[in-house]
């Protein structure tokens, strides 16, 4: 018996680590107009060529309750415990899916020891989170530890994002009409960060440069 830790694909876990830590990823979507992509099956060069030739921002859609019922239930019934850390609450109902479907494996399988983690962040904060705990995991520590670890690395973490561009923050309501022109014309770099599971503007700063 061990500890599995599953984490969502917005983490963006490089699969070599994904691999070694036996990481479980359960993957959201992103659609394109009709065309629907598997998030960690698309390179980021493909998905920004898609963004500009489509012109809008895709709309990104939550893994299935088939999806995971299916990872969880594997994992239960070779005797693992499974502690869960997902991208925020906030972002995405993929935290809301994993608890409906915690408490239906549950109601098949009593005994099964299930945790799940909102981690009121994405990215590699998230991605950090999970690989912490998967570390502890196959160091051979217990249930508790690896919650604890995962709890632990979100509290001293912070995810931090410098856009190159208004462009996309404006399509995606990020930012107001005016406010992407003026930063455009002022060459302003918007420092991103999460603050209680939202994205908001820690700081801007004139030119990348002095962001670094």
């Amino acid at each position: 018996m061990s500890v599995k830790v599953i984490t969502d694909s917005t983490s963006y876990i490089p699969k070599n680590m994904v691999e070694e830590l036996s990481i479980g990823i359960i993957p959201l979507r992103v659609s394109f107009d009709e065309e629907t992509f598997v998030e960690n099956e698309i390179t980021n060069d493909f998905f920004y060529k898609k963004l500009d030739e489509k012109g809008e921002i895709p709309i990104s859609s939550q893994p299935s309750i088939d999806f995971f019922y299916n990872m969880f239930e594997k994992e239960i019934k070779i005797g693992n415990e499974i502690v869960g850390v997902f991208i925020s609450a906030d972002m995405s109902g993929t935290f809301s899916t994993a608890v409906m479907v915690k408490n239906m494996i549950l109601k098949e399988y009593p005994k099964a020891k299930i945790k799940i983690l909102n981690s009121k962040s994405n990215s590699m904060q998230l991605g950090y989170a999970a690989i912490e705990g998967a570390r502890i995991s196959k160091a051979g520590g217990a249930f508790n530890d690896v919650v604890e670890t995962i709890e632990n690395t979100i509290k001293r973490t912070r995810f931090l994002f410098i856009p190159d561009t208004f462009k996309y923050l404006k399509k995606g309501g990020r930012i107001g009409s005016a406010q992407a022109l003026l930063g455009s014309l002022l060459k302003i770099k918007p420092i991103l960060t999460v603050n209680d599971g939202k994205t908001d503007v820690m700081e801007k700063i004139r030119t990348r440069k002095k962001s670094n």
